[in-house]
């Protein structure tokens, strides 16, 4: 089988997630096919940017991106881009990796299989964010089948909750 291009490889993955290890993290980056994108910057119950943009591969893996004005709609503010922060150059690298681990709160694990390292934060310059601007990525994540333990919890949280509306309906 022949390699994949970087271009499939970054606009195959539903999403990069950037922390997911971190359940209340929502920092992640979608491309797709057509050269568009959107980057996400949330935590807790706030997302602080959702900002759409073009992007485009060029030689030496660096990746242009022009970032577009965010809906006018977004509860969090508008972002103001000027003509030096309408446009980025970084440098890129994917790794074909696997990455897993176990996402916080909930116990569930993950696992993905590439890795993408940027040489600088994907938002626009100047742009501040309360906690940390990751620079690492995770994408096509496995999905995997719950193990023996897993399915036990679930089906015990099943009856539990069962019987939990029996008792409130009265039964």
């Amino acid at each position: 089988m022949p390699p994949l291009s970087d271009l499939n490889i970054l606009t195959t993955s539903h999403v990069w997630d950037a922390t997911p290890w971190d359940y209340s993290s929502l920092r992640f980056l979608q491309f797709r096919a057509d050269g568009t994108a959107e980057f996400t910057y949330g935590y807790g119950q706030t997302i602080y940017a959702k900002l759409p943009c073009r992007f485009e591969l060029l030689p030496s893996s660096v990746l242009r991106l022009l970032y577009s004005d965010p809906p006018a709609t977004q509860t969090f503010g508008r972002i103001a881009l000027t003509n030096q922060t309408r446009q980025k150059e970084i440098s890129y690298k994917l790794v074909e990796e696997d990455f897993s681990g176990v996402t916080s709160v909930v116990a569930r694990p993950f696992r993905y299989r590439w890795k993408l390292d940027l040489s600088d934060s994907p938002f626009p310059s100047g742009l501040q964010f309360p906690y940390d601007n990751p620079t690492t990525y995770y994408g096509h994540r496995v999905r995997e089948e719950p193990s023996p333990i897993e399915i036990a919890a679930l089906r015990a949280r099943e009856e539990f909750n069962r019987q939990r509306e029996g008792r409130a309906s009265g039964d």
